[in-house]
């Protein structure tokens, strides 16, 4: 193996290895941002379950919101809704959202 060859391979390694603390570190900065929306949707969820219990307008609003796009059996029981007629939908709003990311 040539000087030139052997340089060329070293250079090879150490770009693999960049290349996997890149990967690395990209999982960790998208571990990051779901944690992150995550603590919004918390915290938001938390605001409007407290304002539609004071608010009846608000309740219907919402209430109507979740009447459309709550499709999953699972998902309608958790906010006392009827299940959907026919066939019903196998991903939640949620599992939808998180295939979205």
């Amino acid at each position: 193996m040539t000087q030139d060859s052997a340089l060329i391979a070293k250079l090879k390694t150490q770009q693999a290895e960049i290349q996997k603390k890149i990967r690395a570190a990209k999982q960790t900065e998208k571990k990051k941002a779901a944690a992150f929306q995550d603590k919004k949707s918390l915290i938001l969820g938390r605001i409007v379950l407290d304002e539609i219990a004071q608010n009846t307008e608000l309740n219907a609003i919402i209430t109507n919101i979740l009447k459309t796009r709550l499709v999953k059996d699972k998902d309608r029981k958790l906010f006392n809704l009827e299940p959907l007629p026919g066939e019903t939908q196998n991903d939640s709003v949620i599992d939808e959202q998180k295939k979205d990311e």
